[in-house]
């Protein structure tokens, strides 16, 4: 029997092979397509984010440094002087401080805490950088405590110690921090206070709104180191011994 038009409509076995090979290629290289733009993609975002390579310089010889053998062994006295630590206040005053007193070393960050001083004096004391004389102004940010004036004494160590009181009019801890700070201190050979409270109280023109800082450098800074300076003269020599 005739098969009719359907066998005029088939391909030949060969031709039917060659075009799947044909179909399968173009769908291989548009599925690749994207991976590829993807990964190109990626390297240029890469290469963007790396930065640059430092320029090269030429190399020079070291500078010639003693051998072991002969390197001087440190000074002990190379950190010897005044040590100011505090907070807010005595940043304020730290141009002032440093013109009065030219070896002058400040340890003053604003809002420290009277902890965190004592941490700086720590530090300081263990590392043998403490000067022979110290000042310190803590308290205007919270409580001062009985112990803490206790390891402020100890640390030390016997060096000439001025401690200056605080003035704040709205802070509710500053009056109790002063009294101990005249009642400790006071019994302390090597102890002054100064009285900030006092003399900053009677001079509000020299602070800003809000009542506890001033210009930085401004004439109530130098009323801050003149007061130390004036309190150091009364102070005993020290007897120095290590902090403990």
């Amino acid at each position: 029997m005739p098969r009719g038009r359907h066998t005029a409509t088939r391909f030949p076995p060969v031709v039917f092979v060659v075009l799947c090979l044909l179909v399968t290629l173009c769908t291989e290289r548009t599925q690749a397509a994207p991976v590829a733009s993807v990964r190109h993609t990626r390297a240029q975002a890469s290469f963007v984010l790396v930065p640059p390579p430092p320029t090269a310089t030429p190399l020079t010889d070291p500078p010639e440094s003693p051998s072991p053998a002969t390197t001087p062994p440190a000074d002990p006295f190379a950190y010897r002087g005044l040590t100011a630590i505090g907070d807010s206040v005595m940043v304020d005053a730290t141009p002032n401080l440093r013109a009065r007193f030219p070896g002058l070393s400040v340890d003053a960050v604003a809002g420290r805490q009277v902890a965190v001083g004592i941490a700086a004096m720590q530090a300081l004391a263990y590392s043998s950088r403490l000067g022979d004389v110290v000042v310190i102004a803590l308290g205007t940010n919270g409580p001062f405590s009985s112990s803490q004036l206790e390891r402020i004494v100890a640390l030390a160590g016997g060096r000439r110690l001025v401690m200056l009181t605080n003035y704040c009019p709205y802070c509710s801890w500053v009056a109790a921090n002063n009294d101990l700070i005249r009642a400790g201190c006071r019994q302390l050979r090597d102890c002054t206070v100064a009285e900030w409270e006092g003399l900053a109280a009677a001079n509000p023109r020299w602070f800003y709104t809000d009542g506890v800082h001033m210009p930085i450098g401004g004439v109530g800074g130098q009323a801050y180191a003149d007061l130390v300076a004036r309190m150091l003269e009364r102070t005993p020599a020290p007897r120095l011994h290590e902090p403990s």
